[in-house]
Order: structure tokens, then sequence, then C-alpha cells
């Protein structure tokens, strides 16, 4: 049975559809899901600090320019990984069209993190290389915009690329989540000194291990 409960009002991409039936819930998907962060964090530490040196950028734009977009590339990476992970832990036994299914969903997952992460991590660098917005309200206004409109075309990519037999996909409060790691993003990047005294983003690889666990529930 659906039930239906609002957030942000009216606003559509964000009405919970839940469907109690649509997620077989056992262990192996979270094991796989966190092997994969986990392999995400140990790649991105050793491509970062060759990211970080080897990476010839345009003129004009400075190490702190370039911050945003190695920290995003960090975060997408174990997002990913944990995503592969969580399939292929839940594919065992599964039917073909299972096994589609969880791969569609990890496909959801990756783009409702990245988009937004990408768009943030857009709104974040231009806050740094402009003085008049270089301040805290633009970070904040900037990363609002780049979360929800990165939810958004997530939703909308998703339901374009569905099988006709699929339900069309509703932005649910399980799927805002895993945008919490845009906040997290925020804070690590717009607001470094605050992630220094509370290491806020250390919570980023629980998020991408529920989100691959996600996936590879899918039924």
């Amino acid at each position: 049975m659906l039930t239906e409960t609002k957030i942000f009002g009216n606003f559509k991409p964000y009405t919970s559809y839940r469907n109690k039936k649509e997620e077989h819930r056992d262990g192996k998907p979270i094991i796989g899901a966190a092997i994969g962060a986990i392999s995400g964090i140990a790649l991105s530490k050793t491509a970062y600090k060759s990211l970080n040196s080897s990476i010839q950028f345009k003129k004009g734009l400075d190490k702190e320019a370039k911050i945003p977009f190695v920290e995003a590339l960090d975060m997408i990476t174990t997002a990913v990984l944990a995503n592969v992970g969580g399939v292929i832990g839940g594919s065992k036994g599964a039917s073909k069209e299972s096994r589609e299914r969880k791969v569609r969903e990890a496909g959801f997952q990756i783009m409702n993190m990245s988009i937004p992460m990408i768009l943030v991590t857009l709104a974040l660098s231009t806050c740094n290389k402009f003085s008049k917005l270089n301040n805290n309200i633009s970070r904040i206004i900037g990363s609002i915009i780049g979360m929800t409109s990165g939810a958004f075309i997530a939703t909308k990519i998703t339901n374009l690329t569905k099988e006709d037999s699929e339900p069309e996909r509703k932005y649910t409060i399980k799927d805002s989540i895993a945008n919490f790691d845009d906040v997290i993003a925020t804070i690590k990047i717009g607001f470094s000194k605050i992630d220094k005294i509370i290491p806020v983003s250390k919570i980023l690889p629980f998020i991408y291990t529920y989100s691959g666990a996600r996936a590879g529930w899918k039924e």
C-alpha cells in the first residue's frame, strides 16, 4: 500500500511514496557497500596526492580554487564504489530482472549524490573566485540551490530512462539522506575551519554505505 508524505510543501519531486515490500533487507549489500566505500577512500587518498601535484590547471586558477573539485572527485569516487559493492552484494541468487533493477537503483543513487555535489562544488568555487560572493551567506544560498536542483535533475533523468513497467520515481525521505553528503561537503569545502574542529566529513563513508546497500536491496 502506498502512503504519501509531503516534504517541503507541495514541491512534487520531494513527495515520498513508500512501498515496504520494495526492499528485501539482508546483510550482503551492506557488506558489499562497506567494502566499496573503504576501497573508494583508499583510492581517493592515492589519487588525491597524484591529482594535487600533477594536474595542470589553466592560468589564473589557483590552488584554493581547485580544492573543491578535488574534494568532490574524492566523494563521488567513494559513492560510486559503494553502490557498485552494494549491487554486487545484493545480486547473488537474484533474478536477471532484479539485478537490472538494482543497477538502475544504483544509477539513481549515484546521480542523486554526484549531480548535487557537482552543482554545490561549482557554486562554492564561484564564491571563492569572486570577492563579492566570497562570504558565508552566498556559500549557503549557492549550496542550497545546488542541492535542490541537483536532486530534481537526478529524479527527472531517472524517470526518463526507466522501464515503461516501472512506476515514476518520486524523491523520498530516504533519498534525502544521501543528499546529506552535500551538506557535509558544503561544510568541508566552504567552511573548512568548522570541519577541522568538528570532523563531520568522517561520517560520509557511512552515508555512502547506506546508499549502496539500498541499491543492493532493490527487488
